[in-house]
């Protein structure tokens, strides 16, 4: 992490020249969606340790301005399912999709300004003026990640329309939403009743205990931040 709280990679490349050896130390920053590239070349033996910490300091201070904000975050992706992202969020279908209609998504942590349960009420009243009637039909579930967050579980089911040859449908919607002292983090799973929802589970609360927290935003940035949940949490599949 950067001092300013960004994530950011650092390596070394063994080059040769003509009968020189050296190393191209490399730094990256990555942004939301860029990236900046710091790449310092050195044949001088006696330097190649302290231009190493150089390209370190450089990128350790190097500075985005991008804020507190929403934000992409670490875990661990469901192994098989192929993804579409779109803007800051992730979906991940399976690979019976769409013979089973069923859709992770993770959305980016949002600066945090309510607690999960008011994030779950704020969605579930999205959808009702949506024409969607979500109501809870499990109870909500403490969650935690193996890297220290923690938050709840909800299960959601509203009544699909009908469509050619399939009555009563209905769709599921598994929210699991993480938060902190500074952001809160969701994950959604949506499906339909056809979907086998428990071989989901599984799979589902693993990518959840693996969520990383982004570190803390400097303190002068905390009270400018806006928060807002993901607009586009829908059944859109």
């Amino acid at each position: 992490m950067t001092a300013e709280g960004e994530y950011a990679a650092q390596t070394a490349v063994l080059v040769k020249k003509d009968d020189q050896v050296g190393y191209i130390h490399i730094a990256v920053v990555f942004g939301d969606d860029s990236a900046d590239v710091i790449e310092a070349p050195v044949f001088a033996e006696g330097a190649f340790e302290s231009t190493a910490i150089l390209v370190r300091q450089l990128a350790y201070t190097a500075r985005l301005g991008l804020g507190y904000r929403k934000r992409r975050y670490l875990y661990t992706p469901p192994v098989g399912f192929f993804r579409v992202t779109q803007d800051l969020a992730t979906r991940f279908y399976p690979p019976t999709f769409p013979r089973e209609r069923g859709m992770l998504v993770v959305y980016p942590a949002v600066p945090k300004t309510m607690s999960p349960a008011a994030l779950c009420a704020s969605l579930v009243e999205r959808h009702r003026r949506a024409g969607r009637v979500f109501e809870p039909d499990a109870p909500e579930t403490p969650l935690t990640s193996d890297f220290g967050l923690h938050g709840l579980a909800y299960g959601l089911s509203a009544p699909a329309p009908d469509v050619a040859g399939q009555t009563g449908r209905r769709w599921l919607q598994d929210l699991l939403i993480f938060a902190d002292a500074h952001y809160l983090y969701l994950l959604s799973f949506e499906s339909t009743q056809a979907t086998d929802r428990a071989a989901f589970a599984t799979l589902l609360s693993k990518v959840a205990r693996s969520v990383r927290p982004l570190p803390a935003p400097p303190q002068h940035e905390q009270a400018q931040a806006p928060s807002k949940p993901p607009k586009d949490v829908s059944m859109d599949w």
